[in-house]
């Protein structure tokens, strides 16, 4: 399953914290983007979607987020688009 490419939308589906490694399980691995927008997350944890290494576009935007982890986008390094708007950061 890790061949499959595009794009993953988990939005609306009430997730309320991603957790450090939170995405090391997931089998889309060459997932180009993804959608996380609309969920009731807090807290994004550290290298909690290093997993998703082909990763271009990820959207978080429209949630609750207090903290971010400072490793937490480690490991995409592809990364062009990150959409934070619409949350609590300072």
């Amino acid at each position: 399953m890790g061949d499959v490419t595009g794009y993953l939308n988990l939005r609306n589906q009430e997730i309320s914290v991603v957790p450090a490694g939170g995405f090391d399980a997931c089998p889309y691995t060459a997932a180009t983007g993804l959608s996380l927008h609309d969920n009731a997350i807090t807290a994004v944890g550290a290298r909690a979607f290093a997993n998703l290494a082909a990763l271009t576009g990820l959207h978080l935007g429209h949630n609750a987020i207090t903290w971010l982890a400072p490793e937490a986008f480690m490991g995409i390094t592809r990364l062009e688009v990150l959409l934070l708007n619409h949350n609590r950061l300072r």
